[in-house]
């Protein structure tokens, strides 16, 4: 795509202004001055480091390089009214980001015509495990939590019309939530 010299000074104008937008939001709690050149095109960068930071938080929180999250069970298979054991491994992006809790939904998914519905598929919640974690996840840093969630004793065998799925989200403040999903066969 080729863009007339028109197009590029609004395009750079644009990406100055939200540059200036973000270096004023991380900087305004600081008291620290902000620099303008003498041009219209938005902020003088002094510090290439200070953009490269802002632009991977900015980043992370629309999900890109953020917060990973793996949910491993022990054990796939489990029969009706045994618990389930595993670990939520969580994976440190690009920046340090705040982790306020972990979700675990158990959820069926199951088959049923309703008049009501255009899809023959729906999902019904189960049991939801939160594990408050409060702190602070390094970039690159991994974290493994352990947690063990309980198969109802009455509820429909894995099947044709029946799926079992554990949902995991790692909740994040202003931030995409990073999610995980694997399904449970249960005999």
């Amino acid at each position: 795509m080729v863009l007339s010299i028109m197009e590029k000074r609004i395009l750079k104008s644009r990406l100055n202004g939200f540059l200036f937008l973000i270096h004023y939001m991380q900087n305004s709690n600081k008291n620290k001055k902000l620099v303008f050149n003498k041009s219209n095109t938005g902020i003088e960068i002094k510090n290439e480091q200070e953009i490269i930071y802002m632009w991977k938080k900015f980043f992370s929180s629309i999900g890109i390089g953020s917060v990973k999250v793996d949910t491993i069970l022990h054990d796939k298979k489990a029969a009706l009214g045994e618990m389930i054991k595993g670990d939520v491994l969580i994976c440190g992006g690009q920046t340090d980001e705040p982790i306020q809790k972990i979700n675990l939904l158990l959820y069926l998914q199951y088959e049923e015509v309703r008049k009501d519905s255009d899809f023959s598929w729906h999902d019904k919640h189960i049991d939801e495990l939160t594990i408050v974690v409060n702190r602070h996840i390094k970039a690159g840093e991994k974290d493994r939590i352990p947690f063990t969630m309980k198969i109802p004793a009455d509820g429909p065998k894995t099947g044709e019309k029946h799926k079992w799925f554990l949902q995991t989200t790692v909740l994040i403040n202003q931030s995409v939530d990073p999610t995980d999903e694997d399904e449970l066969m249960i005999v």
